[in-house]
């Protein structure tokens, strides 16, 4: 036995040593993101039935024209203007079905994958960021909401997006420039998003 432990000590060192590499590599953020994807993807092709608040929305977007989706009445008060003109245009091009009404949701939950790993690698020690998109990635909410027709999983993008530009522009120097780019796109994020409005606020002040 003692003659073994050398290369038993050996092989642990070097599994550690292995283990340790792959959490440090592209690959596992890779998993961890086609894991995510995956999941958002599942949810979307389970194909639920509407529910109260997601039929009153679908009622809304299905029975409005185009033009009228900009003068919102009732339900589409509570629904931000960006929302609003998307999951129309969805419909119109494909149709009234709830594949083509959870659509934008889906894609706004994948996209916010993606812009969760770059907030995460310009925020996070290297060592945390495989545990942070994992824990984004399994997110029961965040999963669900990719496929609620509702405006939830557009705020999570567009905030996750204000909180990426400000994280490019406050490192570098600030100018004119950069302030006038970061404020064009908090009016536009205001249009899909209103929980925007308390996220630039903060933004601004850290700025």
């Amino acid at each position: 036995m003692s003659e073994l432990a050398p290369t038993l000590n050996t092989r642990s060192r070097r599994l550690l040593h292995g283990a340790a590499g792959f959490y440090d590599s592209n690959a596992l953020l890779w998993i961890l993101l086609s894991i995510a994807i995956l999941l958002r993807l599942a949810q979307y092709l389970f194909n639920r039935s509407l529910w109260g608040d997601e039929s009153f929305v679908a009622l809304y977007v299905t029975e409005v024209s185009l033009s009228d989706v900009l003068h919102p009445v009732g339900v589409g008060e509570t629904l931000p203007l960006g929302y609003r003109v998307l999951t129309k245009i969805a419909v119109l091009i494909l149709g009234s079905g709830e594949y083509a009404l959870r659509l934008v949701p889906l894609i706004c939950g994948v996209l916010s994958v993606f812009l969760f790993c770059a907030v995460a690698k310009r925020s996070l020690a290297r060592q945390a960021l495989p545990l942070a998109l994992c824990f984004f990635a399994l997110s029961d909410p965040l999963i669900y909401f990719a496929s609620e027709v509702k405006q939830y999983s557009t705020d999570v993008v567009i905030v996750l997006a204000l909180y990426w530009l400000t994280r490019l522009i406050e490192a570098k120097p600030l100018t004119v420039t950069r302030v006038a780019l970061l404020a064009f796109v908090g009016a536009m994020a205001i249009w899909f998003s209103y929980a925007s409005v308390f996220v630039l606020a903060g933004l601004g002040l850290c700025l």
